[in-house]
């Protein structure tokens, strides 16, 4: 299937919209000057997606994904995970395995496994947090991330995926971990690295192992590393990207 590319790359076109607005930079104070009230408004705006999207989605998919953040409350936006369990679905009808980069506690990873049919699944983490935090890794031009963050454990994570079949998780700093997985072909890959460095390698890495028609959907695509990752990357393959709800981007071979 050929590629289309983009005309201009993903960075560039968001460089000639307008500034901030009064609304996000107030927001941006509030969430990185006073981080005392992030849980509230995570909180709330979680509880407003369910609400919403309780009317127009099946019930069984929406006690999913409550179950799942009332077990581990989930970083991702709501309408962000409903994003994955549907696409993980759909990509589920091609030949392929399934991977995750940046597990943590395995709340997506228990989404996509959920809708992966007996495909096999692979998830990638150090565990450890991140690694490679680089001076480009900011949100909106604050420093948010740092080295260890979001470090989980592995048998318990390992654990909360026991009951579905096909499944392994590999700890290490991906791509250097994946020789293991060097020779599989991927239908359906989730990054939730949050670095520039990681998102490049890791979608140098499953770009030329995707099916036909597959795909890599991207979290974090707001910060100003992983918008800069997802760019260089467009602009050397070709790759067509689709901005999607919140702070996704999925690219499609």
């Amino acid at each position: 299937m050929s590629t289309v590319t983009l005309p201009q790359p993903v960075a560039a076109l968001e460089s000639s919209s307008p500034g901030p607005s009064g609304f996000k930079l107030a927001m941006n104070w509030v969430i990185y000057r006073l981080r005392i009230f992030t849980p509230l408004i995570r909180y709330t705006l979680h509880q407003l997606q369910f609400v919403l999207m309780s009317w127009y989605r099946k019930p069984a998919d929406m006690q999913l994904l409550r179950t799942i953040y009332r077990e581990r409350r989930p970083l991702l936006q709501p309408l962000e995970s409903f994003n994955i369990l549907a696409l993980a679905r759909a990509q589920s009808q091609l030949d392929g395995d399934m991977a995750e980069v940046g597990v943590y506690q395995g709340s997506s990873a228990r989404m996509i496994c959920t809708a992966k049919g007996t495909h096999h699944f692979w998830g990638f983490d150090t565990f450890s947090g991140l690694a490679d935090v680089g001076e480009q890794d900011t949100h909106n031009g604050v420093k948010f991330f740092r080295a260890g963050h979001f470090a989980a454990d592995y048998e318990t994570t390992s654990a909360y995926l026991k009951d579905f079949d096909n499944v392994r998780l590999v700890k290490g700093f991906f791509p250097e971990s994946a020789g293991c997985a060097a020779e599989r072909k991927f239908s359906f890959v989730h990054l939730d690295v949050d670095t520039y460095g990681s998102t490049l390698a890791s979608m140098r890495f499953f770009w030329p192992r995707l099916v036909d028609r597959g795909i890599i959907i991207t979290h974090d695509a707001h910060s100003d590393g992983v918008a800069s990752a997802i760019a260089e990357f467009t602009a050397e393959t070709g790759a067509r990207a689709i901005s999607s709800a919140c702070s996704q981007v999925i690219l499609i071979r």
